[in-house]
């Protein structure tokens, strides 16, 4: 599906939150999972786009799922805790996104 996809591009990251669950759904389902670090930088007619924790990943899953996989994002960047805290310290809103294919 499309919207499960990464869209690739030049994006921004456009706001920082901490401590929310991300709660979606879509034809694979619904979702409500908590997150520590939330980095928005697209938001669609399919939802919103991001930098998050995933910690209900193994550690060893992140960049090893097939993003038309069934245990993949919904097209967000999944992040183990220790990066995504990184970036969050490190990330400005208004830094600079791209994603590529």
């Amino acid at each position: 599906l499309a919207a499960d996809l990464t869209p690739t591009g030049t994006y921004h990251i456009y706001a920082k939150e901490t401590n929310l669950h991300l709660k979606g759904h879509d034809s694979t389902g619904s979702w409500d999972d908590p997150v520590t670090y939330w980095m928005p930088f697209l938001d669609n007619q399919y939802g919103a786009y991001g930098f998050h924790d995933a910690t209900w990943r193994a550690a060893d899953a992140f960049g090893n799922i097939s993003p038309y996989s069934s245990n993949a994002s919904h097209g967000c960047v999944e992040m183990p805790l220790a990066a995504a805290k990184w970036l969050y310290g490190w990330a400005k809103v208004g830094t600079t996104v791209t994603v590529e294919s």
